[in-house]
This record gives C-alpha cells, sequence and structure tokens, in this order.
C-alpha cells in the first residue's frame, strides 16, 4: 500500500502546494477500496498528524482483512525461496540482504502467490507507522481527529457472480467446512472456530450456501468490505463527525450486467464510473440516461461538498430531494442510500451486520487488528 510513501507525498504538499496555487490547510484525503484502507490508516497515525483537515474512505478500512499483512516473516522467507530456491530458513539478517539484492521483477514475479505488501503493526521505533493492533486503536481518539465521509456499495462482491460456478465451489466449502468462513484476524480459539463458523453460516442462510448464491455473495460482500467500514464508522463516530452512505444506483454508466436475485447489483469499485464522471461533458450526457446523469451529480457533489464545508449537505439542496445526512453514532448508523430515489436509511447490512457483531463479542479474542 505504500503507507509512508502516501505520508511523505503528503509532507510534500504541506510544503509546496502554496507554489500551485492551493492551501494546505485545506487538503482532503480520498481513497477507494486498499485506497479507503489507507485513509483511515492515515487517520490513525500520529506521524500524519497535521497533514490534512478531511478524510473520505470508500469501500475500505483500517479494519479490512485485506489491508493487514497477518504472515509478515513467512511471507518474507517465502519470496525469498521463490527467488533464491536453496535460500531455506538462514537468518533474518541474511533474509534482508537476500531481498535486497533482488530485483524488482523478481519480487513483483511472486505477487500472484504471495500477498505480500499489505500494512503490519510495526516494533514501537522512530520511523514505525502504527504500532498498535489497528482495532485497538480504532477505538481510541484518532491521530487526526477530522470529519470522515464514508460507505459502501449495495453489493460490494456481486462482481464474483460472472462465474457462478466458483462462487458455487466456494460456498460447497463453506457448506462443509464451516470454519473456513472465520477469518484467521479475529483471533478465535481453534477449539471454537467451527461453532463460530456455524453461527456465521446460518447468519446468511438456513439451508446450504451452494443452493443459495446471493446470499454467499451477500457474506463476501459483508466479510471482505462491508462490516469493517461499518465498524470503523461506528468507533471513530465517538469522536468525530462521521457521514455514511451506500451507493445503490445500477444504471448504464455502471456497465455491469450481473445479476442474482437475492444480492444487490452494484459491484465493488462500480461507483468509480459515477464519482470521476464529468456529468456537464456532452461525450457523456450524450450516451447516458437522466437517472445516470442525476447519480452522477448527486454523488460526486456530495464528496465536493465534503470537502469544502466539511459536510456533505452542508444546506436542503433540490439535487438531494432536501435531504441531510445525519452523523453517525456508535449506537446508530445512519446512511445516505444513493438510488433511482434518495433515502436516508438506518443500519446497512442488517441483519448479518449485527450477527457478525454478536459473533465477535462470543468468539474473538483480544487484541484483534480487523474485523
Amino acid at each position: 500500500m505504500g503507507l509512508k510513501d502516501q505520508q511523505l507525498a503528503l509532507k510534500w504538499v504541506q510544503d509546496n502546494i502554496h507554489l500551485f496555487g492551493g492551501d494546505k490547510s485545506q487538503v482532503t484525503i480520498i481513497g477507494q477500496s486498499a485506497g479507503g484502507a489507507s485513509v483511515s490508516f492515515h487517520l490513525l497515525s500520529p506521524k500524519s498528524s497535521g497533514l490534512f483537515r478531511a478524510a473520505i474512505a470508500r469501500s475500505g478500512s483500517a479494519l479490512s482483512a485485506f489491508g493487514y499483512q497477518q504472515n509478515a516473516i513467512l511471507n518474507a522467507y517465502g519470496i525469498a525461496n521463490e527467488i533464491f530456491p536453496n535460500f531455506g530458513n538462514k537468518s533474518s539478517q541474511e533474509l534482508l540482504i537476500a531481498l535486497q539484492s533482488a530485483t524488482a521483477q523478481q519480487i513483483d514475479n511472486t505477487a500472484d502467490k504471495y500477498n505480500v505488501f499489505g500494512p503490519v503493526v510495526e516494533p514501537v521505533h522512530e520511523g514505525a507507522f502504527l504500532s498498535s493492533p489497528f482495532h485497538e486503536l480504532a477505538q481510541r481518539p484518532p491521530a487526526n481527529n477530522v470529519p470522515v465521509l464514508t460507505g459502501i456499495t449495495s453489493e460490494e462482491a456481486i462482481g464474483k457472480a460472472a462465474d457462478l460456478n466458483a462462487v458455487r465451489h466456494s460456498a460447497n466449502v463453506y457448506d462443509f467446512h464451516p470454519e473456513n468462513m472465520v477469518d484467521s484476524c479475529m483471533n478465535v480459539d481453534e477449539s471454537k472456530r467451527k461453532e463460530a463458523g456455524v453461527k456465521i453460516h446460518a447468519s446468511y442462510t438456513q439451508g446450504k450456501l451452494a443452493d443459495d448464491l446471493a446470499a454467499m455473495i451477500r457474506y463476501d460482500s459483508d466479510g471482505r468490505y462491508a462490516k469493517p467500514v461499518i465498524k470503523y464508522a461506528q468507533l471513530q463516530s465517538q469522536f468525530t463527525p462521521v457521514y455514511f452512505y451506500m451507493f445503490s444506483y445500477h444504471g448504464k454508466r455502471g456497465n455491469n450486467n450481473v445479476f442474482v436475485e437475492g444480492a444487490g447489483r452494484v459491484g465493488h469499485a462500480e461507483d468509480n464510473l459515477y464519482m470521476y464522471m464529468d456529468p456537464e461533458d456532452p461525450s457523456f450526457t450524450s450516451q447516458l440516461p437522466p437517472a445516470d446523469i442525476r447519480a452522477a451529480k448527486q454523488y460526486s457533489t456530495l464528496a465536493m461538498n465534503f470537502i469544502k464545508f466539511l459536510n456533505p449537505t452542508p444546506s436542503k439542496d433540490p439535487l438531494f430531494q432536501g435531504l441531510t445526512v445525519p452523523t453517525v453514532t456508535p449506537q446508530k448508523v445512519s446512511y445516505l442510500n444513493i438510488d433511482a430515489n434518495l433515502q436516508i436509511l438506518t443500519g446497512p447490512r442488517e441483519p448479518a451486520y449485527s450477527s457478525w457483531v454478536e459473533i465477535y463479542k462470543q468468539y474473538a479474542r483480544a487484541p484483534f487488528v480487523c474485523f
């Protein structure tokens, strides 16, 4: 993820943005997926203090399992042995020398097997980015106490339905081995792992996941994306204004025709096509229905309002049907549902999310890193 590189870039902005007519006191950081996780890591890191005044974290948070390298040492040795087949289990000093001698291409060639470049909990030292478990940090006042806009799409994992055979295969595995539904970062006692997995399984279906692929997709959406974003919003709302949205609008611009009855329609990163579209550009407007253009205006204006005013709906606006987005509280996650008709709703991804919370309370052992 390059968190320290990002931090250096933010410091450069502070030192130089005035040369480009910018104002260093008006910086907002924004990211999606791993970028969303990166944004919330900067919120937690004292080393990023004072580098921005607001944050937008989309479809990712510091509690996302994909944003944590759980086996850094094992992965480092694995990479060394991929590049140098006879490396074995030499000392960590020899490991460092070996990896430093490898080319960037050699290391990149191992990426499919070793998803290594994720954040870690570092030992305490001068250059450490974060030195405590991320879930523990998210329960404390953030190092950067600034307003946050965060959210998800209506079905982050719907893209997997493009290969229903693969979805069905995973579902069969979980039906016979529900313990595999328990992420290792939950730190569940091995003797309780299957019991916890059975409860997760029951949160999505009373039958078999292989017979209910929509339930399987909802599990993937929640486990990988939605629940860590929602939990992060709840925890940080104790200390700073947090606004939440769900992008549910399914239109032509999304270019996603995957459909499974019982699952949402808008997948991971599909909302980028609306966020970064110029709704005034004729090359877009001439090809899209009015509802797509309206959704793009709503979504991009939501972000721009937040960047300018630290509030996504600072005043009643016909574009938002006169609605104002309330802040999240630890007890109540209110959110703007962006669809053909806008709504203020509560409880995203319920009832499954509440089931996850109870399962964590019963089985997860602190300290755990993600949620």
